[in-house]
């Protein structure tokens, strides 16, 4: 028997990760309903001010209230996206710079510790704001840059580092899996002037070169307009989308489970131990079980006969292989029939 670590959850083709980035609830009610037509579900690159009063940053029952019917649904998960989405100096001290306009450089003043207030204590809000959410992810706010070219300094990519388990870039396309460097995990942005087969053209290459495609939405109207994308062409995404989910080709999730997978694939060790009508698997991958806590697909190939559980887990059979779920730190009993 050969016992193989799936890249993709159910040993399925490739992953496909929807984030609608800033926060428009308009957006998001319309994500809702391709959702459920369509079988999906989807991230929500939340800016923290969305749910604050600013500038006390307390927060504001309101507008909580209308997102958390969205969550209500468990088609969205939120990732943050900083607390103002402005830009946020190079060192988290009290800062005064240029930024590039594209001339001679527009001034800008940081106060000490603004990079900690839009990085970490964004999270806290939205933490506070929606309990059941863990945002343990961080998506990149595509603000302007300092007049050296620098975007987001190596102080705020340790400050990321310590408060989330990825982050999100803008561009790149295709990611492997595990991707290449979690804290620069790459995207396709959609835009004014491109149609659904060219989206759509990206799934389909994550499928060939099982990866994963993050696509990233800002507003969807019915018309385009810059980084705003029309409703119709969307809807066409989205329903191959859901068409290559019913042929069992992708595996649609949250952008956290995504990256939560990655990193657990990324240092798992699989045993496996044969017996007599009897088999065990263990993983371990040294992370932080709290955390780190989704299961990882094992592929078992050369089985003789028929196979189940101890535990009676579900157990998948496609063809002549295997396939079933266990968590790092589990380990489990086969039966062979």
């Amino acid at each position: 028997m050969k016992a193989t670590l799936q890249r993709v959850r159910g040993g399925l083709d490739a992953t496909v990760v929807i984030v609608h980035d800033d926060g428009d609830l308009a957006t998001c009610r319309y994500l809702l309903s391709e959702y459920e037509k369509n079988g999906l579900s989807g991230t929500i690159a939340m800016i923290a001010k969305r749910i604050i009063n600013m500038p006390s940053d307390e927060l504001n029952p309101e507008a909580i209230a209308a997102w958390q019917t969205l969550l209500d649904s468990g088609r969205f998960s939120i990732s943050c996206h900083s607390r103002t989405h402005v830009f946020w100096g190079l060192t988290d001290k009290d800062e005064e710079g240029l930024m590039d306009d594209g001339g001679d450089g527009k001034p800008y003043h940081c106060e000490a510790g603004r990079i900690t207030r839009e990085v970490h204590d964004a999270g806290e809000l939205l933490r506070a704001a929606f309990p059941s959410q863990r945002v343990r992810t961080f998506v990149k706010p595509g603000f302007g840059k300092h007049k050296n070219g620098i975007q987001i300094s190596d102080t705020a990519y340790e400050i990321i580092k310590r408060n989330y388990i990825a982050m999100r870039n803008t561009g790149g396309g295709v990611e492997s899996i595990p991707p290449r460097d979690p804290y620069n995990i790459r995207s396709y942005m959609v835009r004014e002037g491109e149609y659904a087969e060219e989206w759509i053209a990206y799934t389909e290459q994550a499928i060939a070169e099982h990866g994963m495609i993050v696509y990233l939405f800002h507003k969807i109207e019915d018309s385009a307009s810059g980084i705003t994308v029309a409703r119709s062409e969307a809807s066409r995404l989205f329903a191959h989308i859901g068409k290559r989910l019913a042929e069992g080709k992708i595996y649609v999730t949250s952008f956290e489970e995504a990256a939560l997978y990655g990193e657990e694939l990324r240092t798992a060790k699989l045993t496996l131990t044969e017996d007599i009508g009897t088999a065990t698997l263990a993983l371990e991958t040294g992370l932080d079980p709290d955390v780190y806590d989704v299961p990882l697909t094992v592929r078992l190939d050369g089985v003789d006969g028929e196979l189940c559980t101890e535990d009676g887990r579900s157990v998948i059979k496609r063809n002549e292989a295997y396939f079933v779920e266990l968590r790092p730190g589990e380990n489990i009993r086969l039966i062979l029939n």
